[in-house]
Order: structure tokens, then sequence, then C-alpha cells
């Protein structure tokens, strides 16, 4: 089986699957969608098996124009050896889309790290830098989202103190070296809470 993406919508009480095809490659696993309603745009990465039975996977853009989505742009800031994936998106006060993804490339701080990078023009971006060692740790960092209203990033990560597996953590990125926090019960549980 090869996960794709599907899209729903509530016209009255009932959701109900849109038919509206999502260009996405058929034989690569499509997943982790971001959906920028400011833009009509929507990030998600699709993925592949690697020789050692793990998976890779790219982050791509596409736009909703004319009733329909675009082609995927493939984002600048994916590297053929390492996954790039779970993107989070918003636009900062010049217009701009500021990315958060997770990666496993070069340069973290362990196993997968949230990074982030500014758009620069439409579908390219920035460098992207790696959020510090307050946020990523040896473990695994996971499913970052941005509430710009607040300020305040949320994300996943089985390595900050928690209930077991991996739980749910805010943290105010305009606070230097702000310590995570716990969201608690009910969110968080001896399993693994993302998103």
């Amino acid at each position: 089986y090869i996960s794709d993406i599907c899209f729903l919508k509530k016209e009255t009480e009932k959701w109900e699957k849109q038919e509206i095809k999502f260009p996405t490659e058929k034989k690569m696993e499509a997943a982790n969608g971001f959906y920028l309603q400011e833009k009509n745009r929507f990030y998600f990465n699709q993925c592949e098996a690697s020789g050692n039975g793990k998976r890779r996977c790219d982050l791509y853009v596409s736009s909703f124009e004319n009733n329909e989505w675009s082609k995927p742009i493939l984002l600048n800031i994916n590297l053929k050896d390492f996954t790039t994936t779970q993107a989070s998106v918003f636009v900062n006060n010049d217009g701009k889309d500021v990315l958060f993804f997770v990666s496993d490339r070069d340069g973290g701080f362990g196993n997968m790290d949230i990074w982030t990078a500014t758009e620069t023009e439409a579908g390219i971006f920035s460098e992207p830098t790696v959020l510090p060692q307050n946020i990523n740790t040896k473990g695994i960092e996971e499913s970052p989202f941005y509430d710009k209203n607040s300020g305040l990033l949320y994300f996943s990560s089985d390595w900050h103190y928690g209930f077991g597996g991996v739980d749910v953590f805010k943290v105010a990125l305009n606070l230097e070296n702000a310590n995570p926090k716990n969201l608690g019960l009910p969110y968080n549980s001896s399993a693994n809470d993302l998103y």
C-alpha cells in the first residue's frame, strides 16, 4: 500500500471527500500535509524507500489555482542523502513563508531535529538553520507547529522529560534558552503523542 493525500470538506454536519485530484507521484508515499490558508498553498512530503530499508522524504509545495492544484515544486532545502519532512508554515510580517520542518541532516543535535528557513521567492528558501539545543536534543524532535499569535512553538520529543514515548511540548521562541513545557494530561500519555 502507498499512502496518498485526500481532502475532506464539511458541507453540513457531515464531512465529504472532495474530488480534487492532488498531483502526487504515484509510486511515492505522500503525507504530513500543511495547508497555508493565507496563500492557498499546500506543503507536504513525498517519501521513497532507500537501500537500507528506511524511507527518505522530500518537501514539496503546491498552490490551489483555478480550482485545481498546481504541479508540486520540490523545495530547494531538500538534501538527497537525508530526510526532510513534517512542514509547518506561517506568513511573516514581510509576507514571506517561514517554514519549520524536521530533518536528520548533518549539523543537528540528534536523530531528528527541527529546522527553519524563510522564503526568499516563491518555492525558494534561505539556507536552513537548526533550532537551538533547548529545543533539539540527542533524541527525536518532530511534528512542529508555530502559533504566530502567541509566539509558541509546539512540537513532540522523546527526550525532554515526559510521560513516556513521545510527548507534546511548547516553548516561546522569542525567549532565548526558554525551557520547553510538557503539555501534560490529557494531551500526553505513556504512548506516542504527536501533532
